[in-house]
């Protein structure tokens, strides 16, 4: 039996958000899935796009992939007003909250802060790139291939959905760098590594040569380079030798 995608509705926000609160101070209850039919706190989506009933056996296993099942999902939908569409985002943040954040010992759930799993009707980047769904799909729209240096994490432990780290939050946190393509495929090919197919072992750091480093970095290369014309391999010869651990 298919599932028709919806949107939740300002109320049914608010009691996902009631919901975040209680787990976060203990309470062992399920995720409120009636809210995800409920025409009082969640409407239909115009499009008629409607979830399979039996999901791609690796659409769940990481995060990468999970975007490339919502990218070709929503493919119908507008994609111009889609990143903003805030009711669509958690509503799907609901419906996938078991694989987003898992029930542990003794059916404990540790939630992250709201913005993982719930948007504002107010756009605000600097909160809309931490949610975990939303930017599963961000990530490969725009990136492709490449987005999984934003998407998959060394650590493989907690929710397989839940996975992000130290290179999503200074490459993401910024929409001017976030958008630049020539970075995200150069911070691919510096810190990513194709055979383990997660990012390469100390690329979560802070020191000379991280990624929180090429963040800074490329603010000062755009004073007087148009790095978006550049290619990857063009950016990756204009950084400084603090980086040449990365270089293959």
């Amino acid at each position: 039996m298919t599932e028709p995608l919806r949107r939740l509705t300002d109320e049914g926000i608010n009691h996902f958000r009631d919901y975040i609160e209680r787990i976060r101070n203990g309470a062992k209850d399920q995720p409120p899935s009636d809210l995800l039919t409920d025409p009082v706190f969640s409407e239909s989506v115009a499009g008629g796009v409607v979830l399979p009933p039996d999901l791609p056996e690796d659409a769940l296993s990481d995060r990468f992939r999970f975007g490339i099942w919502l990218r070709d999902l929503l493919a119908p939908l507008k994609q111009n007003t889609l990143p903003r569409d805030y009711q669509l985002w958690n509503w799907l943040s609901l419906r996938f909250f078991d694989q987003l954040c898992a029930a542990g010992g003794g059916d404990l759930r540790r939630p992250r802060r709201d913005e993982a799993y719930i948007l504002d009707a107010a756009f605000s980047h600097t909160k809309y790139y931490r949610h975990l769904v939303r930017m599963a799909w961000m990530a490969v729209s725009l990136h492709g291939e490449y987005g999984k240096i934003l998407l998959k994490s060394r650590n493989a432990d907690g929710p397989p959905l839940a996975g992000s780290g130290e290179i999503v939050e200074q490459l993401a946190s910024r929409q001017s760098l976030f958008g630049n393509a020539t970075l995200i495929q150069g911070a691919y090919q510096l810190y990513f590594s194709e055979d383990e197919q997660r990012p390469r072992r100390g690329a979560g750091g802070s020191g000379a040569g991280s990624p929180r480093r090429l963040a800074t970095v490329v603010q000062q290369l755009d004073l007087t380079y148009d790095l978006r014309d550049c290619t990857p391999e063009q950016f990756i010869a204009l950084l400084p030798k603090e980086f040449n651990r990365w270089r293959a």
